[in-house]
């Protein structure tokens, strides 16, 4: 059995833990799947465009970021290592994105086209993979929302149970979390002292 990068091998067991995986489909995806260099505070993809990529962060802290309803742009997703990114509405139907991503930390990511992903699709898998990614990113968004209904206390407590609250940028979380940022800064201050 060929040695596999360590990289692509923790891309295919996070996919063996969502559904088993034939020989055929991880030999097709480590023909697929590219290094991809980035580099802190680049926009990795942004609005407007016809997203042709996925990738899955080896080490990076990305933030997705969104426009709602009243037009003032805000963080509504954090990726961290070990995780797949993109934009599907965008990646599968071929939409304009409504979002922009932006890295945060890290250098390197794995970077699968929408030729390469399509030609996965003859394998049966992919099918149960995509639904799989698609629930994991429901989750995540029903996790959010009902964390935006805490006081601003709750939301710094159950957001620092799930992410480093002091590693990533001040102004991310502050806008996930919809805190004012000078706000947050006093909270997250109070939150160090008795933690």
């Amino acid at each position: 059995m060929e040695t596999l990068n360590p990289n692509l091998q923790s891309l295919l067991a996070l996919l063996h833990s969502w559904h088993p995986l034939s020989q055929g489909f991880r030999t097709e995806l480590s023909k697929a799947i590219q290094p991809y260099s980035v580099q802190p505070k680049q926009t990795l993809y942004h609005y407007g465009i016809h997203l042709h990529a996925a990738w899955y962060s080896i080490d990076c802290w990305i933030a997705k970021h969104r426009i709602p309803e009243n037009g003032n742009e805000e963080v509504s997703q954090f990726f961290q290592p070990g995780e797949i990114l993109t934009d599907l509405t965008s990646f599968l139907k071929g939409q304009t994105t409504q979002t922009r991503a932006t890295i945060l930390e890290g250098s390197t990511l794995l970077h699968l086209s929408r030729p390469q992903f399509d030609r996965l699709k003859a394998h049966p898998e992919t099918q149960a993979l995509l639904q799989e990614y698609m629930l994991g990113q429901k989750h995540k968004e029903h996790w959010r929302m009902d964390l935006l209904g805490l006081n601003d206390q709750q939301k710094i407590h159950q957001f620092a149970q799930r992410y480093p609250i002091n590693r990533l940028p001040a102004s991310t979380i502050a806008s996930f979390l919809r805190i004012p940022p000078s706000r947050f800064s006093i909270l997250r201050g109070s939150y160090n002292r008795s933690h």
